[in-house]
Parts: structure tokens; sequence; C-alpha cells
């Protein structure tokens, strides 16, 4: 599935079938479960991280100076684009890494988790693999998309890794109950295929996005605070066609990373 297609529903649930076989039929844990996922989540990570200091270093677009996510470090918003996805994306993901560690080599048995080492290879193989051929055309193009296009479809990414969080969450508790966490298993398919349908869905066009959040006034003049709330979206909508734009080199001199 290219970033941007829409596939049908049904071919969203048999991709997440597979997992689901595998409780079922082969008696998978869920700590097996997570681990493909969290191996899909880290190879888009990555792939998706390489896409944008790509895109970053060829076009250097005005968007990739403003944060474009929310996401803060110290209470202050992250201003750099590259940097503020991997906060979101790989850091993240490598603190999701701990815990599916602690429920693959501390909260299950040891003949059990031996016994899952040759499934583990071949996910460990298929998400790798399908990760690859499903955004490789993202590394290959990305320098001919615009800024929009790219915020769009790497925002997106990152259901899957909220998806992979409510798991880890809840995965301690599932284990406790029962030990070897079935039931999350079955819910955590169903946020994935939620996650999936949601990051496949047609995007809107830049001059239809909206800010994440617009002011809300309960008191005072309507027709005030309609003005207010269309100078704020009229704002918003200029800065997202600015950051189409190319960034002016400050000091004569291309902006790095480092000095950010």
């Amino acid at each position: 599935m290219n970033p941007g297609s829409r596939p049908p529903l049904w071919s969203v649930v048999a991709m997440h079938a597979v997992p689901a076989v595998g409780v079922l039929l082969f008696g998978w844990s869920m700590a097996l479960v997570l681990l493909f996922y969290w191996l899909e989540n880290l190879v888009s990570g990555l792939i998706w991280n390489r896409a944008i200091r790509r895109h970053h270093d060829r076009t250097r677009m005005r968007g990739h100076y403003r944060n474009q996510l929310g996401i803060s470090a110290n209470d202050t918003p992250i201003e750099f684009f590259p940097r503020e996805y991997r906060a979101g994306a790989l850091f993240f993901t490598a603190i999701h890494g701990i815990f599916i560690a602690v429920f693959a080599f501390g909260l299950l048995d040891g003949a059990e988790l031996l016994a899952e080492l040759p499934w583990i290879a071949a996910l460990m193989a298929a998400s790798i693999f399908l990760t690859w051929e499903e955004l490789r055309p993202v590394v290959r193009d990305v320098e001919t998309r615009s800024f929009h296009w790219l915020r769009t479809h790497a925002s997106r990414s990152l259901y899957q890794v909220w998806a992979m969080h409510m798991g880890v969450v809840l995965g301690g508790v599932s284990l406790a109950m029962d030990g070897r966490g079935l039931l999350l298993v079955f819910l955590f398919i169903a946020l994935r295929i939620v996650a999936d349908v949601l990051r496949n869905r047609p995007a809107l066009p830049a001059s239809e996005r909206r800010p994440r959040t617009l002011s809300i006034h309960i008191w005072g003049d309507p027709e005030e605070a309609a003005e207010r709330r269309a100078q704020e979206l009229e704002k918003f909508r200029r800065q997202v066609a600015e950051d189409e734009l190319p960034r002016a080199p400050a000091g004569g001199g291309e902006a790095t990373e480092g000095a950010r």
C-alpha cells in the first residue's frame, strides 16, 4: 500500500489476519505479535526519517523549519521537522522495544520463547521486506513531492506508533490477567486495522487543511468570535502556502540541523 492509496478494507483486514491466525492456530504469544508490529514501526520510521532528511536536503522548504506535529522537547516545540519526526517516531519506538523485550524475556517461559524463535526470524524478515517494498518509492521520489504531501503522510505513519503505544500500555495488564495476553492481541490487531484505514484515507489538498486547534469563544459577540476564527484560519493557510517556499539562507549560507 503506497502512501496516499486507498486499499479496500478487506485487504487491510486480510493483512492483519496473519498474526490472528498465528495466535489461534499456532499458539503465538502476545510478545511475538507485538514484535512483528514493532519491527514494522521501526523500519517504517527509519525509512520516513531518511525520506524527510532527503526532502529537507534537496528542497530546503520553509515547512521544515516550523513545528508541524505539535511535538515538544522540554516543553519547547521542536522547530525542525526532521528532528520532530524522529522524536515522535523513532524515540517512542525505541522505548516500546524495551517493553517488548521485557514481555518476551522477562514474563514468558524460556522454553516457550525458544520454540517461537523460527517464527520470530520469519516474521522479522517478512516485516522488513513488506515495509521496504511499500515505502521504497517514497525515498526514491521524495524530492519531487510537496511539503504538504510529505508532512501529511509522514505524520500518518505515526498512527501505527500510537497503536503500538496502546498495546504496550495495556500489555502488562493483559499478561497479568491471563499469562499470554490473548485478549490484548486481538484488541491490538483491531487498533492497527483502524490505524491503517486512517493512514490510507484520501488526503485533503493543502488549501483545505485546518489547524489542530481554533480558538473557542463561549462568551462575547458571536460575530466577533467568528471573525477571529476566520483570521486564525487565514493565517494558518498562509503558513501552509509558505511551507512550500525555499528557505532563504541565513547570513549567506544554508542553515544546518546543528544550528537549529
